[in-house]
């Protein structure tokens, strides 16, 4: 008999896992999706001197501070700055100098009037506009300082974090190693989705979903399909949790004659610390550790392990690899119709979504086709028997 947990026993359980990755070296630009295992900080200032975010003349803001189009203020041009180089020029008082955006800031000079707020004169720029000190300005180090924390221990790299360590010359950071993930399709009518099924046969649907869902996560995986042979699955469990740091079954979770997941975990020494969850579908869910090892078994109907997938598996690779915690995002919608749930198990129901409402989709254990058409899935409290008619809710967005 399942020993039935809520979802945030689950989530505690998983959080708490006590596993470590080791942690290697690895080129920056070979970074994305990795997660870091300490501190990145900044071995340079950014910028790494006074620039100008403008096109434009190079002034001083207080012999400017009164300029406008009907009172101008006259300065001698004393030429341009090379984009790329040092400028020797130097601002006084009554001197200006061209500076293009991104250019240098000459000695002397704290701000930078646009160059349409100006009107050039060959030998004299009349400054039709005043300026704050430091307007139009990029201060050295202003967006960056030395020893700055650029990226916080536990961020999974994304672009913007590459283009960021690029931009301060970091080409080698440490991270935590890629994880090891083993997917096991059970059943004795599990085929290979390459073979045509005869009756009673079923193509293996759930493999290819769990692989491609772990790709989005930067996971790789191995998958293998073995059929309902107690001795087979017991082995390749054994040689899993040798070569692998996480295994992922489908199928033979529950209770049935030929459920065997339970049998063969408790074989080779395995710690249960699931089975059986709180929630629709996907109540026939297992958990369980050896050593620093996690098996993580789901329910063999396709709509149920994507459901609990979803809901769990972002949490034990957080587990596994140290990533931080992420904000869930969601829409709010109404609903088109009344709800009516059993009382007693969070419900995850999918939906589709038309303009402002949506529609729950009612489906029979096993179909797939509800899954592709699905738009996201709203959440059910246990402690609820369904929602009504145009009540606003939060909206899970699939894909």
């Amino acid at each position: 008999m399942f020993k039935v947990k809520e979802i945030a026993e689950v989530k505690a359980i998983i959080k708490n896992l006590k596993i470590e990755l080791e942690t290697i070296d690895i080129l920056t630009e070979k970074s994305l999706g990795r997660v870091v295992s300490e501190n990145i900080l900044a071995n340079e200032e950014i910028p790494s001197f006074n620039r100008s975010t403008v096109d434009g003349y190079a002034t001083k803001a207080n012999i400017v501070k009164l300029a406008s189009f009907d009172i101008p203020v006259l300065l001698k041009n004393l030429g341009e700055v090379k984009m790329g180089k040092v400028s020797n020029l130097a601002v006084t008082d009554t001197t200006t100098v061209y500076v293009p955006t991104g250019g240098f800031l000459p000695k002397g000079s704290d701000s930078v009037v646009m160059i349409e707020n100006t009107e050039n004169l060959d030998a004299e720029i009349f400054i039709n506009k005043s300026t704050r000190k430091n307007e139009n300005v990029f201060l050295k180090g202003e967006d960056v300082k030395i020893n700055d924390i650029l990226i916080e221990k536990g961020t999974t790299i994304e672009p913007r974090d590459i283009g960021l360590m690029m931009a301060l010359g970091i080409r080698k950071i440490n991270v935590y190693r890629q994880m090891k993930v083993l997917i096991i399709a059970v059943g004795d009518e599990i085929i290979e989705p390459s073979k045509k099924p005869k009756i009673g046969e079923i193509r293996d649907i759930n493999s290819c979903l769990i692989l491609n869902y772990l790709k989005k996560l930067s996971v790789t995986a191995d998958t293998t399909l073995i059929n309902d042979d107690l001795e087979l699955y017991q082995k390749t469990v054994t040689e899993g949790f040798k070569n692998y740091d996480l295994i992922i079954s489908s199928g033979g979770t529950s209770v049935g004659i030929k459920d065997f997941t339970i049998d063969v975990l408790n074989k080779v020494g395995a710690s249960i610390l699931v089975h059986g969850i709180s929630i629709k579908p996907g109540k026939p869910t297992v958990l369980a550790s050896c050593g620093e090892k996690i098996f993580f078994g789901l329910p063999g109907q396709p709509l149920s392990a994507y459901i609990v997938l979803n809901t769990f598996i972002k949490d034990i690779i957080r587990s596994i690899r140290k990533s931080k915690e992420e904000t869930i995002t969601y829409t709010e919608k109404k609903l088109a119709e009344n709800i009516h749930t059993g009382f007693g198990r969070t419900t995850y129901q999918i939906v589709e979504i038309t303009g402002e409402f949506i529609r729950p989709i009612y489906t029979k254990s096993g179909m797939i086709s509800s899954l592709a058409k699905a738009d996201g899935y709203i959440i059910i409290d246990s402690a609820t028997e369904g929602l009504e008619k145009n009540s606003l809710v939060k909206v899970y967005l699939l894909g």
